[in-house]
């Protein structure tokens, strides 16, 4: 039996799409342990051993978050995340011994135990692939000559050197890198249509769509319009009021999820027709939802896309900003650059009015995955993937 350590980021949106695939593995004769911190613990009964981060971990980003940090200084906090855990990992890989680690993309000291022991890894993206080949075009295209950040850049390289020397890593260390970390095998949970700059990237990378908890059976009773900022960057109430604003004078229900760091009695003259609501069953309420307006996390635009609920994106940070492109260019929805009463309305009129075009731009991005299933495509790689490199020998 295959010993195989998971290391994952903790993300709301990360554990809820990759726990069916963990659980998957682990009834599949490998001995699956999987990290995270204890509020990430996925709650029922799982084929794998759940160990918690220690409590000195700081691994938590979405409150480091806002909407002027840049590409670099998320690098410097995923490495300052890597500090306070690799001396915990250093102990946990010396006494499990596994034959691979597998991580999510944004597990920085995943990667790096992996090359410190010189065993294989795995890395499993909830995203696209944003390697240097295809950020520095859009920082180019952004009218950014020189990338923000800059002194995030220079701070992580300064303490990325120090983690590789405490590592004895001879690798230097790329910024470029820190939201990649590629393995061995690479497995991307959302349709290849949604990677851009697909042919840089080679047979290496698998892309198997997403591992959808809803029915995927083509939704009729769509009734309402659906909002949430997602876990990142998602207290700004004058979102939230614009939206009110514009709902008022629709002849639609809404539904608002606002989280719970905001109080509802800033938000002012709230409609009979719209109801606040501080987290709910998304995939559920999508189901039932006419149209989707998030900032464009990938997990969310999934969702969106397997309920066949037409979106409109209005998004902050570089990957969301490149996922609201390809939404625009799929015809699966609409994005805005920055969010104001007239364009909110004219976007909503523009989905309403071509419902149809919308749902057959969806269903054409998905229709190949919706035969698979992502979680069985990607435990079928990674299972060929380490019998084929026979792990254990190779050490």
């Amino acid at each position: 039996m295959k010993k195989v350590l998971f290391f994952s980021v903790p993300s709301i949106s990360v554990r809820n799409t990759l726990t069916p695939v963990l659980d998957l593995l682990g009834s599949d004769e490998c001995n699956v342990i999987y990290y995270n911190t204890w509020d990430l613990k996925p709650a029922g009964n799982f084929n794998f051993h759940f160990k918690p981060y220690p409590e000195s971990f700081n691994g938590h980003y979405s409150d480091k978050i806002g909407s002027d940090t840049s590409y670099f200084d998320f690098g410097e906090i995923l490495i300052d995340a890597s500090f306070s855990i690799i001396n915990f990992l250093m102990k946990e890989v010396d006494i499990e011994k596994p034959d691979v680690i597998i991580h999510s993309h944004l597990a920085v000291w995943a990667k790096l135990i992996s090359l410190h022991f010189q065993i294989p890894n795995i890395t499993l993206y909830t995203t696209f692939v944003l390697d240097k080949r295809i950020m520095l075009p859009f920082f180019r295209a952004s009218h950014e000559s020189k990338p923000k950040g800059l002194e995030g850049a220079i701070n992580f390289i300064r303490k990325s050197n120090l983690l590789y020397k405490k590592l004895q890593l001879e690798l230097k260390p790329d910024v470029w890198d820190v939201y990649v970390n590629s393995g061995k095998l690479n497995i991307s949970f959302i349709q290849e249509a949604f990677q851009p700059e697909r042919d840089l990237f080679d047979f290496s990378y698998q892309y198997v769509g997403y591992p959808y908890m809803g029915n995927t059976a083509k939704a009729n009773r769509k009734k309402y319009i659906y909002v949430s900022m997602g876990t990142i960057v998602n207290q700004d109430t004058d979102i939230f009021q614009i939206c009110i604003d514009v709902f008022r004078d629709l002849n639609l229900k809404a539904i608002i999820s606002i989280g719970s760091k905001i109080d509802p009695n800033q938000l002012r003259n709230i409609p009979d027709n719209v109801q606040l609501v501080e987290y709910v069953n998304q995939a559920e309420i999508l189901e039932k939802a006419l149209i989707f307006i998030s900032r464009g996390g990938m997990a969310s635009v999934q969702e969106s896309l397997y309920s066949r609920t037409p979106m409109i994106v209005i998004p902050i940070i570089p990957e969301q900003q490149l996922t609201a492109i390809r939404v625009d260019q799929l015809k699966v929805g609409t994005h805005l650059r920055c969010l104001n009463k007239k364009d909110l309305k004219c976007h909503i009129d523009a989905i309403l009015n071509n419902y149809s075009d919308f749902q057959n731009s969806i269903n054409s991005v998905i229709g190949d995955y919706l035969s698979q299933d992502a979680a069985h495509s990607a435990v079928t790689h990674i299972r060929d993937h380490i019998n084929e490199q026979n792990y254990r020998g190779e050490r």
